[in-house]
């Protein structure tokens, strides 16, 4: 019985003990009152608010020890100076109250940001991609505690987050860093929200240095220069280009008659196919030798049973087909008059009007299909062996593989022109990061540090090998992180890694093959026209008495009016 008695007494001395952020002086009942922090550590500068509740009906009074040091204002803190205070919040009217001893430090001689900044970014990526600019914002509160940087992402597709952006603009309510394509820019810089980032990039106290500068690919700051204006009004982030993906073990070493002078198929001719050979030639030979297979091998070379609508080659997508042709070629798709400051449409002439004649021809050939006329991305295709090759994003390469039907991947450049003034080119795609201006120096600083941060060599390797974009540093190339990632010989063949480090062999090959388009008022319409024109004139049926030249000049001449009318 004393036992049970004196077990009884301890217990009962424990609860009486106040709780974490109680009364904090030990005496008397716990306190009724919860605070949501009983220490804190501030840099001169900042704000933190903290939060209390009490019973219902309780009216809360809050005040700091020495006002020198921090000041409250119904929870919100300031820290003034360099020491030490204690934050009470009391219930009026009664001896209970909690507390939360602040101690402030100095602000580092290493941060831009001296007063209190909140800035936006919006991306649309996915968690595993945006995990990559959490992390960048973690690391940014240790370089500049009084700048918050918010992370939102985006729900929508780009097209949306711009619409979203630019509604927001009257009412002051958009972010201040912003995934964005170029078409996007251009119509940010028509807004008047479009900050130029050169005088941040030069700055010698917080800009890059001339070393750091040099490191990004010439041709990605280029990009963010390509614009109505002049300076640098967008800043590389996800990047890529195109590729052609296929199965090396089904179609390297076979033999097609006629096809490579008789001589096994290889990867050096896959690198070499022109747009002519590869729909003239190569895809009815290898019909031809579909047939020559036996019947249950057949389906796993390419199943033209399970789907109808099979091809042997899919170009995922229809706008970069039209533009990427136009410039191969040298037919004209868009430019800009730098003295006039307009963009001029291009692409309503003969030329284009032919090589979509040669593309529908592929087409109704089942030689050629597209995203546009598929209805899906054609990647799906490929992967079920319903199609042969498959010309995507470099940055969507997870996509060209399938775990469950897991084969050796092979990436090829895209095929290029037969005539003589044709070009190998390949379009330099994705989203860059924009930057808006609210009129607040701060947050223009902590907008481009942010980039600085996000931008730098061991960020940007971590965000390429995560993400298969492209690096925009040169240097990365050459990282310990970046040079395993390349090694094929680290991974099996069929894996999705090994396609990875093939994918960034390839892009580090065709660095100096890329192009882009000049961005405008207009060139987003333009681009949508284009991929339009590509599904139209593939699929779309003649009405009656209509040919084909007639139908496709209305076509273009639908779509040239489209884009007049959006400039």
């Amino acid at each position: 019985m004393k036992k049970g008695r004196l077990t009884l007494m301890m217990l009962t001395a424990l609860l009486a003990i106040p709780a974490c952020g109680g009364s904090g002086g030990g005496e008397g009942p716990q306190s009724q009152i919860v605070i949501s922090d009983t220490s804190l550590e501030m840099i001169v500068g900042e704000e933190h608010t903290l939060t209390a509740t009490a019973p219902e009906g309780e009216t809360l009074r809050w005040s700091s020890s020495n006002t020198d040091v921090v000041t409250v204002d119904g929870g919100k803190l300031t820290a003034i100076s360099v020491g030490e205070a204690v934050i009470t919040v009391k219930i009026m009217g009664t001896n209970d109250k909690a507390t939360c001893s602040v101690k402030v430090s100095p602000l580092s001689e290493d941060s831009f940001i001296k007063t209190p900044t909140e800035i936006t970014v919006t991306t649309t990526f996915n968690d595993t991609f945006g995990q990559i600019f959490k992390d960048t914002i973690e690391e940014m509160k240790k370089k500049e505690p009084l700048l918050t940087i918010n992370y939102v992402k985006f729900g929508g597709k780009y097209d949306a987050l711009r619409e979203e952006v630019i509604n927001g603009i009257p009412a002051g309510n958009y972010p201040d860093v912003v995934v964005a394509y170029p078409d996007g820019v251009a119509d940010f810089i028509e807004a008047g929200v479009q900050l130029d980032m050169e005088p941040y990039m030069d700055d010698p106290s917080y800009g890059w240095t001339e070393t750091e500068k040099a490191d990004i690919f010439e041709q990605y700051l280029e990009e963010g220069q390509n614009y109505s204006v002049p300076g640098t009004l967008s800043l590389p982030i996800a990047k890529s280009t195109e590729g052609m993906y296929y199965d090396g073990e089904k179609l390297i070493g076979i033999t097609l008659d006629g096809i490579n002078d008789g001589n096994p198929l290889t990867e050096e001719y896959f690198n070499n196919l022109t747009w002519e050979e590869l729909f003239n030639e190569l895809c009815p030979a290898l019909l031809d030798y579909r047939e020559t297979l036996p019947a249950d091998r057949k389906a796993a070379f390419l199943d033209t049973e399970t789907f109808s609508d099979w091809a042997l080659v899919g170009y995922d997508s229809d706008d970069n087909l039209f533009i990427t042709l136009a410039e191969q070629y040298g037919y004209g798709y868009t430019s800009f008059d730098p003295v006039t400051g307009t963009g001029l449409i291009d692409f309503n002439n003969p030329n284009m009007k032919s090589l979509m004649k040669f593309l529908r021809t592929a087409y109704e050939k089942k030689y050629l299909t597209t995203q546009g006329t598929l209805g899906t991305n054609t990647n799906k295709r490929s992967n079920a062996d319903a199609m042969l090759f498959c010309i995507g994003s470099t940055g969507g390469v997870s996509y060209q593989f399938d775990s469950k039907n897991a084969k050796s991947m092979k990436i090829a450049k895209l095929p290029h022109p037969a005539t003589s003034t044709g070009k190998f080119k390949m379009i330099s795609q994705g989203p860059s990061l924009a930057f808006l201006d609210h009129g607040n120096e701060n947050r223009a600083l902590g907008a481009w540090l942010f980039y600085k941060e996000l931008s730098s060599v061991e960020t940007n390797a971590a965000w390429s090998t995560t993400t298969g974009y492209s690096p925009i540093r040169e240097s990365v190339l050459y990282s310990d992180e970046y040079l395993r990632y390349m090694d094929e010989e680290l991974y099996n063949e069929k894996t999705l890694d090994h396609l990875k480090a093939l994918n960034a062999q390839y892009i580090n090959e065709t660095a100096n093959d890329l192009f882009v388009s000049p961005v405008f008022k207009g060139s987003s319409e333009a681009r949508k026209q284009a991929g339009g024109l590509v599904t139209d004139c593939l699929m779309k049926a003649l009405e009656s008495g209509q040919t084909l030249d007639e139908m496709i000049d209305s076509l273009f001449e639908t779509a040239y009016n489209a884009v007049i009318l959006k400039m």
